[in-house]
């Protein structure tokens, strides 16, 4: 199993000596990925599901917001 993966990564290595631009690229995907997973929007909307889930496990979360406001 070992063998495989450090044969994966080398090959990938090797991908990224042939084409340094690749590096880049990757880096702008995952920046981007971050900036929409991690956004305060998506972050507030997440910790409100999970403390509604705790205060009133068994209502809807629509009722749960409308107890909050």
């Amino acid at each position: 199993m070992k063998v495989l993966i450090y044969s994966h990564f080398f090959a990938l290595m090797q991908t990224v000596v042939q084409r340094p631009q690749i590096i880049e690229e990757v880096g702008k995907r995952a920046r981007e990925r971050a900036r929409h997973r991690f956004s305060l929007d998506q972050m507030i909307e997440e910790h409100f599901n999970l403390y509604s889930s705790i205060v009133s496990p068994n209502l809807p979360r629509s009722e749960a917001a409308s107890q909050v406001q």
